[in-house]
């Protein structure tokens, strides 16, 4: 599956974009039209109760929320990590004199904290849409996971744009190395979750459309904040000092 679809207009005015002002207001998070009622609420490792409850074991949808939610369990353990992880990235390169082994260490951080957040995908591999489609109760439980992905994507995305733009050649040329690891870790990460999530909304446009739709939205961002991390790496600045993945 062709993971990027954006137009060269579009990476154009990403592009474009990196030359903006950073600053508190940008928004982070969730951009697409999605607010925290529109999704169940599920503590890690619990089970689905009320309106939420999947269809029981048995039935022809229950080995793909399983994965979904073994899936869901990965992110619950590494977001709150990640997003320590970039708390110090951001702090550190807002500095006048950016202390670049201590940047070094965050990145090297963030990293190991990625590769964990790949087990997400990891636990969707080998999975399919079940002929019968999903119920609306557990394409909920797909939208949760995939709003959880594009929110978190959402701020790795914009913390390291902030990166690039603000440090200076000298800091990165110690980083470039492990920067450029990370860089590359997004897209992988990401693509099983779009791809099983855009399987399972198919046929169900129709019947269940406010949530196909949501979750259609929720996939836009996610790939559009990987084309823009994508045009981070084909920068010229990082080409000097990390080359081109």
């Amino acid at each position: 599956m062709k993971f990027f679809t954006a137009t060269l207009a579009a990476l154009v005015a990403a592009g474009s974009a990196l030359a903006a002002p950073m600053n508190a207001a940008e928004p982070r998070g969730l951009l697409s039209p999605i607010t925290t009622k529109d999704i169940p609420t599920r503590s890690p490792g619990g089970s689905w109760t009320g309106t939420w409850a999947p269809s029981g074991p048995g039935s022809a949808s229950a080995p793909v929320i399983i994965a979904v939610n073994a899936a869901i369990d990965v992110v619950a353990e590494v977001e709150a990590l990640i997003k320590a992880d970039l708390e110090i990235i951001a702090g550190l390169v807002v500095k006048v004199n950016v202390d670049a082994q201590l940047l070094l260490k965050a990145i090297i951080s963030l990293k190991g904290h990625l590769q964990q957040f790949q087990q997400a995908g990891d636990c969707l591999k080998g999975t399919t849409a079940p002929n019968t489609g999903l119920t609306a109760a557990e394409l909920e439980i797909v939208l949760y996971l995939v709003v959880r992905v594009e929110a978190l994507v959402a701020d790795v995305q914009l913390c390291l744009k902030n990166l690039v733009v603000s440090v200076k050649a000298d800091v990165l040329a110690v980083i470039g190395v492990e920067l450029k690891i990370v860089l590359g870790l997004i897209a992988p990460i990401v693509a099983p979750i779009v791809k099983i999530a855009l399987s399972l909304v198919v046929g169900l446009e129709v019947t269940l459309s406010v949530l196909v739709t949501k979750i259609t939205l929720a996939v836009g961002h996610i790939n559009s904040c990987v084309s823009g991390i994508t045009v981070l790496i084909n920068l010229p600045i990082l080409s000097v000092f990390i080359g081109i993945l």
